[in-house]
């Protein structure tokens, strides 16, 4: 299980960067990537069955959970960096990316951009395009703080105890930013991606809807998707054995990953 705990910071550029591995050095490298406004604990409903076969490293990312603002501007090309960076920290050389929601995005942006270093990927929840009419933009705009706090208050309660600079106001105006810049998402780089990738989305998802899920399996022949029945955006909220089973048998057949210690 991740925690605020046990990790470590890595010195990042113009920050630290909080990391926490799990399971097995033996085993493939899985890293787990979260969406906006959350962090690596998001996982923990899947952590400890996935730590079973993988070596676990989740990272909170710049500004969101343990890991402090920074001074660069917040951008899926600078969590993109940021990434590499605890790669390299950690001598990982390949791994597999996890990535939920916003952190799903990143993973596509790193498989298009950095191949080498990108074994496969599965994003759940994770949208690809975004335009005028998109109908996110409307959903993502009437988004403020206190609907935020009425709704997730737990983990804004959490973020407000572990950051080392909390400023909660100031993130959800950093992320609606990022979520509502048309040019931030990698519409443009999905051909690129020539790695396995596996698309989940839950089955009643408002925000990844199956128009644009089947849209971007028919643009990339490397594409998998996986509906969960029953589910919304977040699949990690009450994880059922579906989500579980259907990441572990993806990444069993399609991955060249090896252990860190190799």
């Amino acid at each position: 299980m991740f925690s605020h705990s046990d990790g470590l910071y890595l010195q990042i550029e113009d920050t630290v960067i909080y990391t926490h591995s799990v399971g097995k050095a033996t085993n493939p490298v899985l890293v787990l990537l979260h969406g906006g406004l959350g962090s690596m604990l998001d996982f923990n409903n899947v952590a400890e069955a996935l730590s079973e076969h993988y070596y676990l490293v989740g990272i909170d990312l710049r500004g969101h959970g343990r890991s402090p603002r920074g001074l660069a501007s917040m951008s899926y090309d600078q969590h993109c960096e940021d990434v590499l960076k605890v790669l390299d920290a950690l001598s990982i050389e390949s791994c597999a990316l996890l990535g939920s929601s916003d952190g799903g995005i990143v993973s596509y942006l790193l498989a298009a951009n950095h191949p080498q270093r990108i074994a496969s990927i599965v994003t759940m929840g994770s949208h690809w395009r975004n335009s005028e009419s998109d109908v996110n933009r409307s959903i993502l705009e009437e988004l403020n703080v206190p609907l935020w706090r009425g709704i997730f208050s737990k983990h804004v309660a959490q973020y407000h105890e572990v950051n080392p600079s909390p400023d909660f106001c100031a993130l959800m105006d950093d992320v609606k930013a990022l979520w509502q810049d048309q040019a931030a998402y990698s519409d443009k780089d999905m051909n690129a991606i020539r790695c396995p990738a596996l698309l989940m989305r839950g089955q009643d998802d408002d925000l990844f809807s199956a128009e644009d899920a089947n849209a971007l399996l028919e643009s990339n022949g490397k594409f998998e998707l996986a509906t969960i029945r029953n589910a919304r955006h977040d699949l990690l909220t009450e994880p059922s054995y579906d989500v579980l089973s259907t990441i572990h048998h993806f990444l069993k057949t399609n991955s060249t990953l090896v252990p860190t210690n190799a």
